[in-house]
């Protein structure tokens, strides 16, 4: 018997008619059984983009004994899960039209990593308490993410590292350098009704003009410094 192609999955008659003198026909009803799915290619990692990730995996039948590449749309549709956030995502093709059955692969969606973009971090001496600011950047779908610093505190005369150590919006992490020096450096005081102040600012005399200076550790005496606050 010769094999019979291209009928779609489910019950056909097929009619045969005599070649003879003799006006003859003969009809049989067969079921035409939909082909399982059979395999589901793996998918690579993610990186978190801030909206549904939806990779294409290869799915493929066994047809007639040979491994075909089945279409999207066509032989099976996809759904997805857990496909936004980090953490492990979900693709299952499900069987339509001549093929059946349902295949599911996992990949993880990975955490994307930030910028760090510190503030200030050098003050000159003036008694009070100093702290650096760090904003996270590259950043997607309107997505906020504070920065959790240590060590971002420094009053006297020296330094202090800062470290950020964690990240509000788990989706994001944080790049290899994480730490910054901030710094204060020595000032110039004055005695004021008894009491030794901070200079916080420093001009110099410039051709006839008050010129603002800045300095590190020591003034010379020599020079016509003056304070103004």
């Amino acid at each position: 018997m010769k094999q019979i192609t291209g009928i779609k999955v489910g019950k056909t008659n097929i009619t045969s008619t005599y070649n003879d003198s003799q006006s003859r026909s003969d009809s049989v009803e067969f079921t035409v059984n939909a082909v399982s799915l059979g395999t589901i290619s793996s998918i690579d990692n993610s990186t978190y983009l801030g909206t549904e990730i939806r990779p294409l995996p290869t799915i493929t039948a066994v047809v007639n004994g040979e491994t075909v590449e089945l279409q999207n749309e066509i032989d099976y549709d996809l759904t997805y899960s857990n496909n936004k956030n980090v953490g492990v995502a979900t693709v299952t093709a499900t069987g339509k039209g001549n093929f059946t059955g349902t295949l599911s692969m996992t990949w993880n969606i990975v955490q994307r990593e930030v910028t760090l973009t510190w503030g200030e971090t050098t003050w000159t001496y003036d008694g009070n308490e100093h702290h650096t600011t760090c904003t996270a950047g590259n950043l997607v779908g309107g997505d906020t993410c504070t920065v959790t610093l240590t060590g971002n505190s420094i009053t006297n005369i020296g330094t202090s590292t800062v470290i950020a150590t964690g990240l509000s919006n788990p989706n994001y992490k944080l790049p290899s350098d994480v730490s910054v020096l901030i710094t204060v450096l020595a000032g110039m005081f004055v005695k004021l009704n008894g009491v030794w102040t901070p200079v916080k600012k420093v001009y110099k005399r410039v051709s006839g003009s008050w010129v603002r200076q800045d300095f590190a550790e020591s003034f010379s005496t020599t020079k016509p410094y003056i304070r103004l606050d």
